[in-house]
């Protein structure tokens, strides 16, 4: 039988390097990816390793042609597919907020402050004249309502909101570490019409999105993984291998665009990834 693992080592040396070893060892908040890494050595029994490799080839890609000599390229596992499949470890070894803002403190376009407005105020004040003239002027919803003749209560002032932040996802038997960037926009803030801040963030972040570079440590290369860019017509360059490294490593723009992509079509099979950046916020 085939195995992930490279051939000089077989799941009964694995198993036998390990049978010694107790599960003594627990992750604690303090620990590193490299620590986590190190410490999983210790952690995975025989039978464990081997339902995990046998759910990895089933989700290894229809053998790719080799450019170099035209031979397929046997158990190529996709990292998009990889880290879609819900049946795999993978663990959040942190989630955070590198930069955010929430406040009232800015100016939109006259047009977005109108938009707000009821019909029937629309149809007592219809888009024309002075208030045509001024549609892409910013201001604030007080300006706004000062334009419009109306009190100033009558357009409620938006929250502007803008978060970036970053998660580092970890498959502790393939001693893999991923770390994805996010955001709520990709613009320069979100605008949300809301009374109160506690909404207006819950808000902003019903369609975040993954942003960025991508970053990868692979401690070991038990597998091959990769990640394809269709859109290349030379094949030899259509592929992207993860490198074995010792610290993180940024994927090519490309690539890391397609992987971005992929995600984001299929957030539905990552409910574990965006609970945890919901709750973050």
């Amino acid at each position: 039988m085939s195995h992930f693992y490279n051939n000089t080592q077989q799941p009964k040396d694995f198993a036998k390097k390990n049978q010694n070893h107790t599960r003594k060892f627990k992750y604690t908040m303090h620990d590193t990816v490299q620590q986590k890494i190190d410490k999983s050595k210790t952690l995975l029994n025989d039978s464990e390793t081997l339902a995990i490799n046998e759910k990895i080839k089933q989700i290894s890609k229809t053998p790719i042609v080799n450019a170099f000599n035209d031979q397929p390229i046997q158990n190529v596992v996709e990292l998009a597919e990889l880290i879609m499949d819900d049946s795999q470890p993978w663990q959040i070894h942190n989630c955070k907020i590198v930069s955010k803002r929430c406040d009232k403190n800015d100016k939109l376009p006259f047009l977005y402050h109108y938009d707000q407005l009821p019909d029937y105020l629309k149809q007592s004040h219809p888009l024309q004249g002075s208030l045509l003239a001024n549609f892409n002027t910013k201001m604030t919803a007080f300006e706004a309502c000062k334009l419009l003749g109306l009190d100033k209560d009558s357009i409620a002032t938006p929250w502007f909101i803008k978060f970036i932040g970053s998660i580092v996802i970890f498959h502790e038997p393939m001693q893999l570490a991923i770390r994805l960037h996010w955001s709520n926009t990709n613009k320069q803030f979100e605008s949300i019409y809301c009374k109160e801040k506690s909404q207006a963030l819950i808000n902003a972040m019903e369609h975040w999105q993954f942003i960025g570079r991508i970053d990868t440590l692979y401690k070991k290369e038990k597998q091959r993984l990769s990640v394809y860019d269709e859109h290349v017509q030379d094949i030899a360059e259509a592929q992207y291998t993860i490198p074995q490294s010792e610290g993180y490593k940024p994927m090519p723009a490309n690539f890391a665009l397609v992987l971005r992509n992929s995600l984001q079509e299929n957030m539905n099979k990552l409910a574990w990834l965006n609970s945890t950046i919901q709750q973050r916020i």
